[in-house]
């Protein structure tokens, strides 16, 4: 019986010893494992290729993007004009000349929805008149059509820009309750105090945060819009192409540290009492602590000045017919620059009391079902002025924006 087991021990013994050198010629051909990022691939036996792990290059796909939610507008004005006897860039005292040229404008729109109540929207724009050379700083001395119409020269650089740059959130914890922040456009009513002034080849913007809320009945608009910042990685004076973050106008003086900015705050209430009928009071604050050089009380918006803007509008339509009615008044108080005053330099000592107000009112006819739907009406604007350069009061009205 042993000497049995021991024959049929040997026999596996020699069967196995035979069976083994088959085995790898027998077996599948070795694959590598798949990868999911580019890397070296590892040696195979027999060098054959591997043709599973090559990196995919395709677009990711991701559940965060949507195309669906983006969208994509744009709009463009092409304006040629022509003036007789009033050319503006002619010197005082020269004679005027008629002049002709073509303004254009081009803007992009890019909304995306990254939820329901969330978009997020941003709007180059890019302006110019046709044919316009660079103006001030390097390539200013371009020779004709060499350098014309290089956009990104100096001097140039703010021909393409952001009109609007924001993200807006809808029913911000309370239904009906909006939050806009970032570059955006404001207007109220007629465009009298805000507006987008798209009668110009740039338009108007501003940057800040605003809040909405809208009821069926009313609605309330407020925020903070700053229109100038003064201290902040500013340019050094007389540099040829202020791109930086912080823009200033020509003659601001640029060292006052964190007291020479322009600030706008807003308050307006909309009651809606009746079909057609608007009454909405307004309260604005301007608060502008930029210094200049020379006369600044001549100019509009003239620096150095804390003005109160208080007033309404009422606004109806009904049918054919339309009507509205502005008034507002002004005070506050303003720096002067007459001589004696530091030398003629504003010391923003707020000399000046602002007494101001302006009445608007205008009204027509739409014939709806006439070929272009003509408008017939009529309009009268008052704004009070200040003819005595010497007095401590300011009467001129200024619009806002």
């Amino acid at each position: 019986m042993r000497s049995r087991m021991a024959a049929i021990m040997w026999i596996l013994a020699v069967a196995l010893l035979v069976v083994l050198p088959l085995a790898p010629a027998l077996a599948d051909q070795p694959v590598a494992k798949p990868l999911d990022h580019p890397t070296n691939i590892p040696p195979i036996p027999r060098a054959m290729p591997d043709l599973i792990p090559y990196h995919d290059f395709d677009p990711p796909k991701s559940s965060l993007f949507d195309i669906n939610k983006f969208t994509v507008s744009g709009d463009m004005r092409v304006r040629p004009e022509m003036r007789s006897q009033a050319d503006f860039g002619t010197t005082a005292g020269k004679p005027a000349n008629n002049d002709f040229y073509v303004q254009q404008w081009m803007r992009l729109g890019l909304n995306y929805s990254i939820a329901p109540d969330v978009d997020v929207f941003f709007q180059p724009q890019w302006a110019k008149n046709w044919g316009a050379a660079n103006n001030t700083g390097t390539g200013a001395g371009c020779a004709g059509s060499v350098c014309s119409n290089d956009t990104f020269q100096s001097g140039q650089g703010d021909s393409l820009f952001a009109r609007q740059a924001f993200i807006m959130i809808r029913n911000l914890g309370v239904q009906g309750l909006s939050l806009k922040a970032g570059r955006q456009l404001i207007v109220m009513g007629n465009h009298r105090l805000f507006g987008h002034f798209d009668w110009a080849n740039t338009g108007f913007s501003h940057d800040g945060v605003t809040l909405q809320y809208s009821q069926p009945s009313w609605e309330f608009w407020g925020g903070w819009v700053r229109p100038m910042e003064t201290d902040f990685n500013i340019a050094s004076a007389g540099t040829a192409n202020q791109s930086s973050f912080g823009v200033v106008p020509p003659g601001v003086s640029q060292g006052q540290g964190g007291f020479g900015d322009s600030d706008l705050f807003f308050a307006r209430l909309a009651l809606k009492p009746m079909a057609g009928l608007a009454i909405e009071p307004l309260w604005v604050f301007q608060s502008n602590n930029a210094r200049t050089t020379g006369s600044s009380l001549v100019v509009a918006h003239a620096n150095g000045q804390n003005r109160h803007t208080v007033g309404a509008r009422v606004g109806y339509r009904q049918g054919m017919f339309d009507g509205t009615f502005e008034g507002y008044h002004q005070f506050g108080t303003m720096s002067s620059t007459i001589p004696g005053a530091a030398g003629g330099i504003s010391t923003n000592q707020k000399d000046l009391h602002i007494n101001a107000y302006a009445l608007a009112a205008e009204g027509g006819v739409t014939l709806k079902d006439a070929p272009w739907s003509p408008r017939i009406g009529a309009e009268f604007n008052y704004a009070s002025g200040d003819g005595d350069a010497n007095c401590t009061t300011a009467a001129t009205c200024n619009g806002t924006a």
